[in-house]
C-alpha cells in the first residue's frame, strides 16, 4: 500500500530497465566527469576515484554503460546502471563505482539500496545482476539523509554524482567513455583518459627534462646577441637564418596564444577533438613570446651593426616567406566567408612554422661552408640547441617507455620532427667548426711555420 501512489514511476523504471523507450527525445540531461585525465601505477593495483556529475532532467529510464578504447583497457572493467526520472538512482556499493541518491521533485520517492539487515516488512524488491536488492519507496529517510551527509557524496537539485573506481590492471592507455542507450542523455563530455604507468618517478624525471630543455633553448638565443653586440658586426650570420627565424616563431606566438586565450578556438577545437586535450599552457606562450622577442632583436641588430659585403636576404628566402605569408592571408580570408574555421588558421601556422625549421638551419650551414669559417656565428647556442633537443627526445622516450606506448612518440610528430632536425643541423654545425677552426687552422699553422718552409725548400 506504501508505493500505491508512486506505482506509475515504478513500472516506468522497470521498463527502463529492460531497455524500454518512448521514442526519440531531445537532450535533457548531461553528464560529465569532474577530469579528463587520470595516472595509475601498474606495478600495484593501485586506484582513484572520480565523479561522475549527471544532471537535467529524463523523461524515461536509461541504461547507461561503460566503453573502452582499446577494447582490453588497462583498468579493471566497470558495471553499468541504470538512470531514471527524476534522474533517481541506486545507492549501492558496485565493484568499481559507488552511486549517490537521487531526489524527486517531492522529496518523498527515492531509489535505494535495502541494507540486509533492514527491518522495514514486505518492501517492493527486485534483484540487480549482481544480486543486490533495491526498494523503491516512499518515506525511508533517516538513513539516507546520513548517508547523503558523507563528504564522498554530492547531491543537488536535478543532478546526481557517482563515485567511480578505477582500478588498475596492467600498463598501458586507456579512453573510458559512457555510453547511454537513449539521446535524452548527453555523454560526449564523459571521458576519461587513463594512463597506466610502470613508474611515477620517470614521469617525475619527464617534468625536470622538459622544464630543463625549454630553459635551455630559452638561453640559447643570447649568446649570438651578446657576440654581436660585443663585435658590433654581424659578419657570418645569416641574414636567411634570421628571417626565417622571425617568421617561424611568430606563426609559433600566434598559434600558442590563439589556442590559449582565445575561447572561438578553444570551442572549436572541443568540437573537432571532443575527446583530446587542448596541451597549449602558458609556458608554452611564454616560451613562443620570449623566441619571437629575442629573433626580433637579433633582426634589429642585423639593420644596426656592420655586415659583410653580400650578406642580405637571398630572393629563395623571399619568395618562401611571401608564399607563407600568403597561404596565412588566404586563409584567413576563407575563414572570414566560412569556408574553413579559423581553427585551420592557426593549425596552418603551427605546420608552416614546423617546415620552416629545416629550412632556417639550411642557409647558415651553406654560408658555413662558404666562408670556410664559423667566426661569428656562436657555437655556444649551437651547444644549447643540441642539448636542448637531446633532452626534449630522451623526455619523449622516457614517456612511452613508462606507458609501454612507443608509437605515441610519433603521434606527436611536430616535436619528435623538431628535435631530430635541430640535433642532425647542429651536429653538422659542431663538425663545420671543428673542421674549420681546427683541423684547418693546424694546417694553416703548419704550413706558415720556419720548420715547414725549410722543409719544402
Amino acid at each position: 500500500m506504501i508505493l500505491t501512489k508512486h506505482l506509475p514511476c515504478f513500472l516506468l523504471y522497470l521498463a527502463g530497465a529492460r531497455g524500454g523507450g518512448m521514442g526519440e527525445t531531445s537532450t535533457t540531461a548531461w553528464a560529465s566527469f569532474n577530469t579528463h585525465d587520470v595516472t595509475l601505477e601498474g606495478h600495484q593495483r593501485h586506484n582513484t576515484t572520480v565523479s561522475l556529475i549527471i544532471s537535467g532532467t529524463l523523461k524515461e529510464c536509461l541504461n547507461v554503460s561503460f566503453t573502452y578504447d582499446p577494447e582490453h583497457p588497462s583498468i579493471e572493467p566497470l558495471d553499468g546502471f541504470p538512470v531514471c526520472p527524476p534522474l533517481l538512482m541506486a545507492n549501492c556499493d558496485f565493484p568499481g563505482h559507488r552511486l549517490a541518491p537521487g531526489r524527486g521533485p517531492d522529496n518523498d520517492l527515492r531509489l535505494t539500496n535495502l541494507p540486509a539487515h533492514s527491518t522495514l516488512q514486505d518492501p517492493l524488491r527486485m534483484r540487480s545482476s549482481r544480486t543486490h536488492l533495491w526498494v523503491l519507496l516512499r518515506g525511508y529517510l533517516r538513513e539516507e539523509k546520513r548517508q547523503a551527509r558523507s563528504p564522498s557524496l554530492r547531491q543537488e537539485p536535478d543532478t546526481v554524482v557517482v563515485n567511480v573506481t578505477l582500478c588498475s590492471r596492467w600498463v598501458g592507455k586507456t579512453v573510458l567513455a559512457l555510453e547511454a542507450d537513449g539521446p535524452e542523455l548527453d555523454v560526449s563530455d564523459a571521458f576519461i583518459r587513463v594512463s597506466v604507468l610502470h613508474y611515477p618517478g620517470l614521469q617525475v624525471l619527464s617534468e625536470v627534462l622538459g622544464w630543463t630543455y625549454t630553459i635551455i633553448w630559452d638561453v640559447s638565443f643570447l649568446p649570438q646577441m651578446w657576440l654581436n653586440w660585443r663585435r658590433k658586426s654581424v659578419e657570418g650570420l645569416s641574414m636567411d637564418n634570421v628571417v626565417l627565424n622571425l617568421v617561424a616563431f611568430m606563426y609559433y606566438m600566434f598559434f600558442n596564444v590563439g589556442l590559449y586565450a582565445i575561447p572561438l578556438l578553444q570551442g572549436q577545437f572541443s568540437e573537432r577533438y571532443p575527446r583530446e586535450v587542448n596541451h597549449v599552457r602558458l609556458n608554452d606562450v611564454v616560451f613562443a613570446a620570449y623566441a619571437f622577442g629575442t629573433e626580433l632583436l637579433l633582426a634589429l641588430q642585423c639593420v644596426l651593426y656592420k655586415r659583410g659585403a653580400g650578406q642580405a636576404v637571398s630572393w629563395p628566402c623571399r619568395a618562401l616567406v611571401t608564399a607563407a605569408l600568403g597561404a596565412v592571408a588566404t586563409t584567413c580570408v576563407l575563414a572570414g566567408l566560412g569556408v574553413v574555421w579559423w581553427l585551420d588558421v592557426f593549425y596552418l601556422m603551427s605546420y608552416l612554422k614546423l617546415g620552416l625549421t629545416p629550412l632556417k638551419y639550411t642557409p647558415q650551414a651553406y654560408v658555413n661552408y662558404k666562408r670556410k669559417s664559423t667566426i661569428g656565428f656562436s657555437i655556444a647556442s649551437v651547444l644549447m640547441d643540441l642539448a636542448g633537443g637531446v633532452l626534449s627526445l630522451a623526455q619523449m622516450f622516457i614517456l612511452a617507455a613508462n606507458i609501454d606506448d612507443w608509437v605515441s612518440i610519433f603521434t606527436d610528430f611536430s616535436k619528435f620532427g623538431l628535435g631530430v632536425i635541430s640535433i642532425i643541423f647542429d651536429l653538422i654545425f659542431l663538425s663545420q667548426h671543428y673542421y674549420y677552426h681546427y683541423h684547418l687552422g693546424f694546417l694553416e699553422h703548419r704550413s706558415s711555420s720556419p720548420l715547414n718552409a725549410e722543409d719544402s725548400g
